[in-house]
């Protein structure tokens, strides 16, 4: 290669224009990755409205949930209100909890028969409930029973009782995802 250049004097130049073209070309590629990566104002207003967001635990408190009722209804209520703007002209959202479940095993275990040995699916945390649209006149728009699962192995490397609650908040997020996409 250094032969080719020092026979033709051209050829330099030639090199170095390629290359400032392959670079001004990644550059190019390289911001308008970067403009995907920015939402527009359009999309960014485009969030579902609702005129308040109710959610009542009082089915998990009569089945003995205890405290975890209290961190499920303010961790669901934030993760709600991050996804849904407040006008008073739209539909109430109420979401009544009536399951909540964390697995006891929190690691993946290799007794449970899938091929060789090992585990097909981790331990699963499970919270079920039930979302309503209800309109300005009382009326059930809709209604969407919904039961959201995550991995019991969520937070695990954090000591217990805050795995615990880290893994109940990882099931409102999911929760309220799912009903976000519905609503």
């Amino acid at each position: 290669m250094f032969g080719r250049c020092a026979d033709h004097p051209r050829s330099g130049n030639a090199g170095r224009m390629r290359h400032t073209g392959a670079m001004i070309a990644m550059l190019a590629a390289f911001m308008a990755s970067f403009a995907l990566l920015i939402p527009d104002q359009a999309s960014a207003q485009q969030r579902n409205t609702v005129s308040a967001i109710e959610i009542d635990v009082g089915p998990l408190r009569a089945r003995g949930v205890g405290v975890f009722a209290d961190l499920l209804h303010d961790s669901l209520r934030a993760e709600l209100q991050s996804r849904y703007a407040i006008a008073a002209d739209a539909p109430r959202l109420q979401v009544t909890l009536n399951s909540f479940f964390l697995n006891s095993s929190t690691s993946l275990d290799n007794n449970s028969g899938g091929s060789f040995g090992m585990s097909l699916q981790p331990p699963l945390d499970d919270l079920g409930g039930e979302a309503r649209l209800v309109g300005r006149d009382g009326r059930v728009i809709d209604s969407y029973r919904l039961r959201a699962n995550n991995p019991a192995t969520t937070g695990s490397h954090r000591p217990s009782p805050e795995r615990e609650q880290i893994r109940a908040r990882a099931l409102t997020e999911v929760f309220a995802g799912w009903v976000a996409r519905r609503y």
